[in-house]
């Protein structure tokens, strides 16, 4: 504070600027180059530091290559790698997938400072298209325990590292601009306790609150990232999903505590259809420990989900079951859901075929026993015969007369 009017209650306040400007050439022109103008500070207050050493990243989002960086006309080292460039004192520079990273070293604030990254090359001589939106239904259960005032958010996307290095993607820490955040729309608003939460929420990323997410929250209030539906199979829980945004479901064919994330995804901003969640309980338990799950694209220690089907985890292991929305195991038909009409409709083909079996049965007996009864005739046997003969006769005519 520079000044205090205590009449006007007043502060004034001293302050210092620093105008940065940056302007990229043609791409097409004979040496194309990114200049930036960092202008000499104006202004100063009490304990400003006299020189800086700052740090210039630029994102490259057409795939420029640099070939060169000079700072007020002298070459810049370039770092072989992250380690080296972290020493670099006295100024130097590193390209680190798309981000080129710039340091001037140490050097007054009243000095101004011209950098120019000359470009080798583009790897897109157009930028590219953006892919237009596929949004698609998209399922995720997670199975976890939770106490009286804990809830479960999930977080998840593409993973920062693999995005990187691998696709060339930049991920930072704001939803809005993280190529690693994939767009979301909540189809479950009919529950009031995550209804705010899920207001703003636009977006499934690894970051926790989103600026726009619950803007009318506390602080102590804000979300810790997507919030996700407590559910149950149990068809005499009083609350439903469908009426009430939580409870039972058809979907849950699996028990109670199966938190539920339903809704529209864009499948475009997903690595061939595959996207990674992990979950989050509030008041306690906090991140899922890295799990890992068998038959997915790369390794991470997150669950792999697909977009547009129903993904079944259970926290902390990496068992999963993915299977597309609308199959018969999502529907919940079962057995036991038949009507009274159904149930007498198949007990009596179930009787009747019984029936047919057990007749069907007596009469192979039947003939068995006449055939054997037939070889034991013996004529020293007479007696015995006679007795087995009218034993037969016996049989057969009770056979014939219980003959449907």
């Amino acid at each position: 504070v520079e000044s205090w009017d205590p009449e006007t209650k007043v502060q004034s306040y001293a302050r210092r600027s620093t105008v940065i400007t940056q302007v990229e050439s043609e791409r097409d022109a004979a040496n194309p180059t990114i200049n930036i103008n960092i202008e000499a500070s104006d202004g100063t207050y009490e304990g400003a530091p006299a020189s800086r050493d700052l740090e210039v990243r630029i994102i490259s989002f057409n795939g420029a290559f640099a070939d060169q960086v000079t700072l007020n006309g002298a070459v810049l080292v370039q770092a072989s790698s992250n380690s080296e460039y972290d020493l670099l004192s006295s100024g130097g520079w590193i390209a680190d997938g798309p981000v080129i990273k710039i340091k001037t070293g140490d050097i007054s604030v009243g000095v101004a400072k011209n950098i120019v990254v000359a470009i080798d090359r583009y790897e897109n001589p157009t930028p590219a298209p953006t892919a237009e939106p596929i949004y698609a239904r998209t399922i995720v259960f997670i199975q976890g325990t939770t106490e009286f005032g804990q809830d479960m958010f999930i977080r998840g996307g593409i993973d920062h590292e693999y995005a990187q290095s691998e696709l060339g993607l930049f991920c930072n820490g704001v939803a809005s601009s993280s190529q690693c955040a994939i767009p979301i729309k909540h189809r479950l608003l009919q529950n009031a306790y995550t209804r705010e939460w899920k207001q703003g929420d636009k977006y499934l990323d690894w970051y926790g609150p989103e600026v726009s997410q619950c803007s009318g929250c506390s602080v102590s209030d804000l979300p810790f990232g997507s919030p996700m539906e407590w559910t149950t199979n149990d068809r005499n829980y009083p609350q439903t999903v469908e009426a009430d945004g939580f409870g039972y479901t058809p979907l849950n064919v699996y028990g109670p505590n199966m938190w539920l994330f339903d809704v529209d995804m864009d499948c475009s901003k997903t690595v061939d259809g595959w996207f990674e969640v992990k979950s989050f309980i509030s008041n306690g338990p906090g991140w899922e420990s890295d799990v890992s799950q068998f038959g997915t694209p790369f390794q991470s220690g997150n669950h792999f989900a697909r977009c547009g089907q129903v993904n079944v985890f259970y926290r902390g292991s990496g068992e999963a079951e993915i299977y597309p929305v609308g199959s018969r195991k999502e529907s919940g038909d079962k057995v036991d859901s038949l009507s009274s009409g159904q149930y007498f409709a198949v007990g009596t083909v179930f009787a009747f075929v019984a029936v047919a079996a057990f007749f069907g049965v007596l009469k192979i007996y039947r003939h068995r026993i006449m055939k054997t009864d037939s070889a034991a005739v013996s004529n020293t046997q007479v007696t015995f015969s006679n007795q087995r003969n009218s034993k037969k006769k016996d049989i057969q005519h009770y056979l014939e007369n219980q003959d449907v």
